[in-house]
């Protein structure tokens, strides 16, 4: 497993303890990485524009553990490098949580606590 896939791992124990089908009703949040509708779309806008041949479906593809990992990195990747930031845990996991405009909070810097302490039980010093 490399360092992003041991990240997204990490991400996704956090999000759904790595459960497939875990919905949140209020926050319209599905599966592995707990995604909405909203961050499904701005995938599919980034990926066409990066010429990607890739769609995420919202929400049948957030059962799938291999696509919403591509999602993510997409997702992640083009708002630190959009951003200035570096590509890695801390930010990849604030951007995730927090998304382009809230990724400073203290919510989202407690969430990146959390994923990196996982990180740490499950994987070591990654």
């Amino acid at each position: 497993m490399n360092t992003l896939q041991a990240i997204l791992f990490s991400i996704s124990l956090v999000e759904s303890n790595h459960q497939p089908e875990v919905f949140n009703q209020t926050e319209q949040a599905a599966g592995y990485f707990q995604i909405r509708p909203i961050y499904a779309a701005d995938v599919n806008r980034i990926a066409k524009l990066k010429h990607l041949d890739f769609t995420f479906n919202w929400p049948m593809d957030c059962k799938n553990y291999e696509k919403s990992c591509k999602a993510v990195e997409i997702y992640t990747s083009y708002w630190c490098r959009h951003l200035g930031l570096t590509f890695n845990k801390e930010n990849i996991s604030r951007i995730h949580n927090g998304g382009p405009r809230n990724w400073k909070t203290k919510d989202a810097k407690r969430y990146s606590l959390k994923v990196v302490e996982v990180l740490k039980k499950r994987f070591g010093a990654v």
